[in-house]
């Protein structure tokens, strides 16, 4: 790239590594981004330091419902056991992983003979991507589950094409097989070495590779199914694709665009990037390992995206994906390394603006909010029901209901466990009730029967509970109206 060009972006990249950590820092310690998601995450990591690997779907003490792996929350329960705090566990798992997962997307550039300067500023433009900025500032098994994929990849790479050491092979095998402990979808980049191996007529590596990969994964399944006693499996079944229909799939294509277009502009101008990269590239490239990558992560994207309640969070490998394959293909696709170097300096500087912009200072501050709301909580004595499990976690309570999205898919396979939590409020064993919306709106009553705890949840709440003025909190409480049932 010619030196206006390399000052530009190398303007770009500082300013975007100026803005990740100061606006990061900031995130974090206002906790900007944990919420009911990272609630649940940490809430399994509470139950597993109790001695529960993972919760029934739902009984007398709680509602469980996840379609979340447990490498995550054992490892923060493992940190917890070893004397970190629950948020400090949780973020120190983020951190490592983002930048193991800037380190894999250097490497793959590496490995595929892009020189050092031009692979460190597009691995550092990859924390111009929204989902990866969001990912790298809350609690959640994403960043964990990318980075072992793409060291996997990484891995097997460096075995096919330059050092056909067995260790190597086996250490992607390990890496692919913790990818998917870490996140059920997370089996494109397996996928991917696989169809590399057969398209390139190594059909003995392939089936090596399969064997070394499937083979633990199902030992790891079946140690989690027995240690959990069967609730994983039960929880994977009517969590994963319950309540999904017909049209969901059909609309996965609409859905994965809207979310991109919604939660991350400057991974879907990536996407359009990439797709023009593609259609240059000779036809032979179809059997390279950055195209092969990158369709897979299509596909399955495409195929998470069918599923109900998947939100953006999930964009981030396909996003990851597309600058692997931009960058690595480009100069195959005759599109000039200046292009595409002023191309990623102005995703930089969109994503620097984006970022500085989404974390300003302000008044409202989550730690504020979530620290009154927690103080309310832990005066109470009896049990407290949370849409945001975050509220009970953070004042050191097991939360009741682990996921009140799962759970409405639980309460349409199960009507018994909507009996069994109306019941509860009608005896009005909850002495608070902690909703994130105010229920009365349109949007309100469309969210919480058609996406939070469903049909009914309302009706009977306000029967039995009234609701406590806070103008300044923005969760919204209600307490038991007394002279009825047993209250408390």
């Amino acid at each position: 790239m010619n030196s206006r060009v390399s000052i530009f972006y190398g303007l770009a990249v500082t300013a975007l590594l100026a803005s990740v950590v100061v606006s990061g820092t900031l995130a974090v310690t206002r906790l900007d981004y944990v919420n009911h998601v990272s609630g649940a995450w940490m809430a399994l990591a509470m139950d597993l330091l109790d001695g529960e690997f993972y919760r029934p779907l739902f009984d007398s003490s709680g509602m469980g419902g996840t379609r979340f792996m447990p490498l995550h929350f054992v490892l923060q329960a493992i940190l917890m056991k070893a004397g970190l705090g629950i948020l400090a566990s949780g973020y120190m798992i983020t951190f490592v992983f983002s930048i193991a997962l800037v380190a894999g997307v250097y490497s793959f550039l590496r490995i595929h003979g892009i020189d050092a300067v031009s692979a460190s500023f597009a691995a550092a433009a990859c924390l111009a991507l929204e989902t990866m900025q969001f990912g790298m500032v809350t609690i959640r098994g994403d960043m964990l589950a990318a980075a072992l994929n793409i060291w996997g990849v990484n891995l097997f790479a460096f075995y096919f094409y330059r050092m056909r050491k067995n260790l190597l092979l086996y250490a992607a095998c390990g890496l692919f097989v913790l990818a998917f402990a870490a996140k059920i979808t997370t089996v494109f980049g397996a996928s991917s070495c696989l169809l590399l191996a057969m398209l390139s007529g190594k059909k003995d590596k392939g089936l090596r590779f399969a064997a070394f990969t499937i083979i633990p994964a199902i030992v790891m399944m079946l140690i989690i199914h027995y240690a959990s006693e069967g609730r994983a499996l039960e929880n994977f079944i009517v969590c994963s694709f319950g309540g999904t229909s017909m049209a969901d799939v059909l609309n996965a294509p609409v859905q994965m665009i809207s979310s991109s277009y919604k939660f991350d502009k400057p991974g879907l101008f990536l996407w359009l990037i990439s797709v023009g990269v593609l259609f240059s590239l000779p036809r032979r490239s179809v059997r390279e390992l950055p195209v092969i990558f990158y369709f897979l992560s299509l596909i399955f994207l495409l195929f998470i995206y069918s599923a109900n309640g998947t939100t953006w969070n999930h964009q981030l490998d396909f996003s990851i994906a597309a600058l692997v394959l931009t960058v690595s293909m480009a100069s195959k696709a005759g599109v000039s390394k200046n292009f595409i170097s002023v191309i990623l300096a102005v995703l930089c500087v969109a994503g620097a603006a984006g970022m500085s912009q989404r974390h300003k200072v302000r008044d409202d501050e989550a730690e504020t909010i979530y620290k009154e709301i927690v103080e309310r909580v832990k005066r109470q004595e009896a049990l407290v029901l949370a849409e945001d499990p975050m509220v009970p976690v953070l004042a050191g309570r097991r939360p009741y209901m682990l996921d009140p999205f799962m759970f409405r898919i639980i309460a349409e396979q199960y009507p018994q466990a909507r009996d069994l939590l109306f019941a509860k409020i009608e005896r009005k064993e909850f002495s608070m009730v902690v909703l994130n919306l105010e229920p009365d709106t349109r949007f309100g009553e469309f969210w919480y029967s058609k996406m939070h705890f469903g049909p009914g949840f309302y009706d009977v709440l306000k029967d039995n509970y009234y609701r406590v003025p806070a103008p300044d909190l923005p969760k919204v409480i209600y307490v038991p109206i007394m002279g009825r049932g047993h209250g408390h």
